[in-house]
């Protein structure tokens, strides 16, 4: 990792170590996001249960996932825990590393087709970015979405800002989120069908991200794709209302289920 963060962790962190000395009752750790700094991960906060021998579970030079147990800045002490981090932060901490490498080889990528130093390229543009935003990563990912504004407001030149956002908007693509589900429309009367042909053309004209399918009589498929997540459950929301408010209107029959 290039960037590194100065200062101390905070307690309740959970953060990326390599092992660098294993002894009888301790393993001794190198902070990989932090700049000269150790801490100590006890043996009996490695595993639950009692441990015959620290190397069933830890090797020299193994990447592990921590949590911040104590912080003392005035001796330079760390305590860390390995079993108290849970699956889902281990791996949430290790796709953010994957994540932030990717961002860094962009970043070295971009230097070489600009044909700028790449230590420039990482100290003029990476370092700005890196002291606004938790990771470059999440930077790039809103500079692919609202453009060179966001570099430029972090006192980026705009020319580098310009290209840097081409650049990123070809290496990134945006991504979607759908959400699906069914529906059920019936009516007592012979002019039924075309009645809810008129009403989905109607919701359908209101909501252009909707994709509404046949399944069998009286159901129906729709799916919402939107950028994010909370777009696309309020369109969903918003279209099933507005079909529902029609159906009854017209005195017939609806009901719905979204998938998941």
């Amino acid at each position: 990792m290039y960037f590194k963060k100065t200062g101390f962790p905070a307690v309740n962190d959970v953060i990326l170590c390599t092992v660098k000395k294993i002894l009888f009752h301790s393993v001794f750790v190198r902070l990989d996001e932090y700049e000269n700094k150790e801490g100590m991960v006890h043996i009996s906060e490695v595993s639950p249960g009692r441990i015959r021998n620290l190397r069933d579970f830890v090797r020299e030079d193994k990447v592990i996932v921590c949590k911040v147990l104590r912080v003392n800045p005035q001796k330079g002490h760390i305590d860390l825990s390995l079993r108290r981090v849970n699956l889902s932060q281990r791996k949430k901490k290790i796709t953010e590393r994957a994540q932030e490498g990717r961002a860094e080889k962009l970043l070295e990528v971009f230097a070489k087709q600009q044909k700028l130093p790449e230590k420039s390229v990482f100290e003029n543009l990476g370092r700005k970015i890196i002291d606004e935003y938790d990771t470059l990563f999440d930077c790039f990912g809103e500079v692919a979405e609202s453009g060179s504004s966001i570099l430029e407001e972090l006192g980026i030149d705009k020319k580098i800002s310009t290209d840097f956002t081409t650049f990123i908007q070809d290496k990134i693509k945006k991504s979607s989120v759908s959400i699906n589900g069914t529906f059920e429309v019936q009516f007592q009367t012979p002019d039924g069908m075309s009645t809810i042909k008129k009403i989905m053309a109607g919701v359908m004209k209101k909501h252009p991200s909707a994709t509404i399918t046949y399944v069998s009589a009286p159901r129906y498929r729709v799916s919402i794709t939107e950028p994010g997540y909370k777009e696309a459950e309020s369109v969903y929301k918003d279209l099933v209302t507005s079909l529902q408010t029609s159906v009854e209107k017209q005195h017939g029959v609806f009901s719905s289920k979204k998938d998941g």
